[in-house]
């Protein structure tokens, strides 16, 4: 009866043990983020994530009313238990390295607001799956650098960046780019297996 009960016991503290694990590992919130203020255009920037974070992570539009514009240089420098990036629309730019190594990353969301986007923004990031973008014009403007972050240009063409590419929620297999579109550069709409075809 005794050693019955011992037994129960441990596996009582083993469950605790597990659960409160388990408690600790909680999807990533807008705390996890941190911020630097601008305190010239009043605006903010994202600087750093708690490493920790887990799950999907929203950068917001607004942070204690002003609005969050930037996301800084290797921000996200090994974040590696995020999943997913949703950029806030208030987004323009996105420094280089800004998600470095995040190795767990398998899909992005960018924003409407997107201008520039430094080199490599997603270097070391293996496991990207997906890029969703609102427009033709997004991608060409994201694209002029995030394109070279999976590799380099090789024969023309450029490496993998992620498996499907979403232009307004919809998977793009033939890409139809309009003739009064100025492409930024060679091969910007390449790096997506999605895409079988690319018609000028």
């Amino acid at each position: 009866m005794k050693r019955l009960v011992s037994l129960s016991l441990s596996l009582m503290l083993v469950l605790a043990i597990f659960v409160g694990a388990s408690l600790t590992a909680s999807a990533a919130t807008e705390e996890d983020l941190e911020y630097t203020l601008n305190s010239y255009d009043r605006v903010y920037s994202v600087s750093g994530c708690n490493k920790t974070a887990t799950g999907e992570i929203i950068i917001p539009e607004t942070y204690n009313g002003l609005p969050v514009t930037k996301i800084d240089r290797e921000a996200f420098l090994d974040c590696t238990e995020i999943t997913s990036i949703t950029i806030g629309n208030n987004i323009t730019s996105i420094a280089d390295y800004a998600f470095k190594n995040c190795s767990g990353i398998e899909s992005v969301y960018f924003g409407t607001g997107l201008k520039k986007v430094e080199y490599s923004v997603f270097n070391g990031c293996t496991n990207l799956k997906s890029v969703y973008v609102d427009s033709l014009e997004t991608l060409n403007e994201i694209n002029t650098s995030v394109v070279s972050t999976a590799g380099t240009c090789v024969d023309g063409s450029f490496a993998h960046l992620a498996d499907n590419l979403y232009v307004d929620g919809v998977l793009v297999e033939e890409l139809y780019i309009p003739s009064d579109m100025k492409v930024n550069r060679d091969g910007v709409f390449c790096g997506y297996s999605s895409i079988k075809s690319i018609v000028v």
